[in-house]
């Protein structure tokens, strides 16, 4: 049987060529489209669990949110340290986390941060401690080579002068499939160190009157204290506070009004595509005519000939099917290097309930069709075809 399959499938590879185009055209487009809003909208809601406020330079409160949570976009400006030490001593306020943010290694941004805010995220080797010491993202190692032990140098901004002094690596972050991955972070007091004139000593390592910062992470003792927070020091000249839920949940509002449109634009695509593959794979039915006539003469039964085709389909709707998945995750490599730069981290190795649905109805939609013209052939008598 399997003999047969090979040398029928060889007479018709033209036809079959487009059938497997197809199935694998509108799988991955349906895959995409699936797996990629639904990875951005959880990027989004991952980062913002646990922090209800945040605090940094007065402007776009979304450019805020973004810097603070997803290390996106540009710092709006700095704000003074006392502001940092002025919430620690606040009762309203259960954890504080201190922003500063002006260098980078490569294409990777490097902020400056107080050990506990990397304490519930899973490592090799170190938390850093000290002055010029960091802990990196996992795509950070992945594409720079870069160990536990190993030095570098960094520069100021994007694009600026290399610091003189290297900065040791201690630990390195599991996979998180944010955009941490893509972050170096190091003790706060080095972004600021680097940037003295002078050499940091002992005595004034702990002095911050001086230096400043881009943002300010807040997790409130209850929802009246973030109240009171947002509401004291959105007063402040010069500073704003606000909640990056309320910001974020704008954003997904846009976010899922665009996520509607490439919807509804996906599914035009898709049934479309499923249109065009049931009638190829009909059309590639109806050339089967002669052979199952021949078949049939040769009293092959209705149930055997049947189970022969059906097979055929099978097999290339299958590998066609896998095909089509495996470019579909391949393409998500590609989006990843997009979404990174708006704070956003695509896993290729994700995959959702709703692709294997996708995939099942290409597998249904590939066989209705020799099904239903099987059907209707073998309810003629063989002298009528």
């Amino acid at each position: 049987m399997l003999n047969f399959l090979f040398k029928n499938a060889l007479t018709k590879k033209s036809k079959l060529l487009l059938t497997s185009i197809t199935i694998i055209l509108t799988c991955v487009v349906g895959l995409l489209s699936i797996n990629v809003s639904q990875q951005v909208n959880d990027g989004i809601i991952k980062l913002s669990d646990g922090y209800d406020v945040v605090i940094g330079p007065a402007g776009s409160d979304t450019q805020l949110a973004y810097n603070a949570l997803f290390f996106s976009e540009d710092p709006l400006g700095t704000i003074d340290y006392s502001v940092y030490e002025e919430l620690c001593n606040n009762n309203k306020v259960a954890t504080a986390i201190p922003f500063a943010m002006a260098d980078s290694y490569g294409n990777f941004k490097i902020v400056g941060t107080e050990p506990i805010f990397l304490k519930n995220y899973k490592h090799k080797g170190n938390i850093f401690k000290n002055t010029c010491e960091s802990v990196i993202g996992y795509n950070v190692a992945k594409e720079t080579g870069l160990k536990i032990g190993d030095t570098f140098f960094s520069t100021h901004g994007a694009m600026g002068a290399q610091h003189a002094e290297p900065i040791t690596i201690v630990g390195i972050l599991d996979k998180t499939n944010t955009n941490y991955d893509n972050v170096i972070f190091v003790e706060i007091n080095t972004i600021w160190h680097l940037h003295d004139s002078e050499s940091a000593t002992e005595e004034h390592e702990h002095e911050h009157k001086n230096n400043n910062l881009t943002s300010i992470l807040l997790r409130t003792t209850s929802p009246s204290s973030q109240g009171q927070i947002i509401n004291k020091y959105s007063k402040v000249n010069g500073l704003q506070a606000i909640t990056p839920t309320a910001v974020l949940r704008k954003s997904l509002e846009s976010i899922d009004m665009s996520k509607q449109i490439v919807y509804a634009l996906t599914t035009i695509i898709f049934v479309m595509s499923v249109v065009l593959l049931f009638i190829i794979t009909l059309l590639t039915a109806q050339d089967l005519k002669t052979d199952i006539k021949l078949m049939r003469y040769l009293g092959i039964s209705s149930s055997k000939i049947r189970s022969i085709f059906i097979l055929q389909t099978s097999i290339v709707s299958v590998i066609s099917i896998i095909i089509g998945f495996i470019l579909s995750h391949c393409s998500l490599n590609y989006i990843n290097n997009i979404s990174t730069g708006y704070g956003i981290v695509i896993d290729p190795t994700k995959i959702y309930t709703n692709e294997y649905y996708v995939l099942l109805i290409m597998f249904v939609v590939t066989l209705l069709p020799i099904n239903i013209y099987m059907s209707r052939f073998f309810k003629k008598d063989i002298t009528q075809i």
